[in-house]
């Protein structure tokens, strides 16, 4: 997948976003941390962007919820977490339904 190209919240300068999806292996909200493992066994942490979107697919536990916060993520759950790539800053956080 190609990445994105958008504006840092931050600079104003152009970035790229990127997405990549994986399995949370430890969530740390107080350092507004998340840890992620690919299917192909990478493990990638993400700094948790102060204005993240977090939201979950239809037919996952937290589905139709509008007030979902970092510590509702749970080692184990698919997430995608879309980020910018120049500074692995997620912006975006979705949980996903499990493939099994």
């Amino acid at each position: 997948m190609a990445p994105t190209v958008g504006i840092d919240a931050y600079s104003n300068n152009p970035t790229f976003s990127t997405r990549v999806t994986g399995t949370i292996l430890a969530v740390d909200s107080e350092r507004r941390l998340l840890m992620i493992e690919r299917a192909d066994k990478s493990r990638l942490t993400f700094v948790i962007d102060p204005k993240v979107r977090i939201s979950a697919d239809k037919d996952t536990a937290l589905a139709g919820r509008k007030d979902l916060s970092l510590s509702d993520y749970k080692p184990g759950s698919l997430v995608r977490v879309n980020y910018y790539a120049h500074d692995k800053r997620a912006i975006e956080i979705r949980l996903k339904k499990s493939k099994t």
